[in-house]
């Protein structure tokens, strides 16, 4: 059923993502001006519920989704809503699936994956075989108010990243044309905020 709520978050992700975007190309549209990145695999996890409800709690919104947007057809699910009261363990089974259908998010490495909420001051892209996902924060939001979740999340500026090969996907494993390309789409357009180890 469609609320107004969920209706403003597919607004919002339609207006963030572009829909055929992949990395190291840019995949958000305008308006976004600080990318932090971090291991995505930290984005399949069952704490990230809490992570997200944190990020809410900081900017004021009351549910956000995450959502395939490949729409695998092989996964039972599509797109996942977290509220201020979602428990863990609630998002846990939708990673896992069915263990003997193999169909739960953690078992597919190939779709792109987004995360939104109703206010839309930060939105999460990922892909799970890229082994990278990004943060980003609309032009008029105060990082720093964030630093909490940054700081949970390990999440790094990617230049900063890349110099101290931060993960394996900004290391020398990756190659450097993978490496300059991302650099290029995504150096910060104001003064970045940097974690620093």
């Amino acid at each position: 059923m469609q609320t107004k709520t969920t209706q403003q978050i597919q607004k919002n992700l339609s207006l963030a993502i572009n829909s055929h975007g992949k990395l190291p190309s840019q995949v958000f549209l305008e308006n976004w001006v600080n990318f932090l990145f971090f291991d995505s695999d930290r984005a399949f996890v069952d704490d990230f519920a809490e992570k997200v409800q944190l990020l809410l709690k900081i900017e004021g919104g009351h549910c956000a989704c995450i959502v395939d947007l490949d729409n695998d057809p092989n996964t039972r699910y599509h797109s996942f809503y977290f509220k201020k009261d979602t428990l863990p363990i609630e998002y846990q089974l939708v990673m896992a699936g069915s263990p003997m259908k193999a169909d739960g998010w953690i078992y597919n490495f190939s779709s792109r994956y987004a995360c939104i909420s109703d206010v839309g001051d930060w939105c999460i892209y990922c892909k799970r075989c890229d082994e990278l996902a990004v943060i980003a924060f609309r032009e008029h939001v105060a990082v720093e108010k964030y630093k909490v979740v940054i700081e949970q999340l390990k999440a790094v500026e990617i230049s900063y990243g890349i110099a101290t090969q931060h993960l394996f996907s900004l290391s020398e494993y990756a190659s450097a044309e993978w490496r300059e390309s991302l650099l290029s789409s995504y150096q910060s357009t104001r003064s970045p905020y940097v974690i620093r180890d």
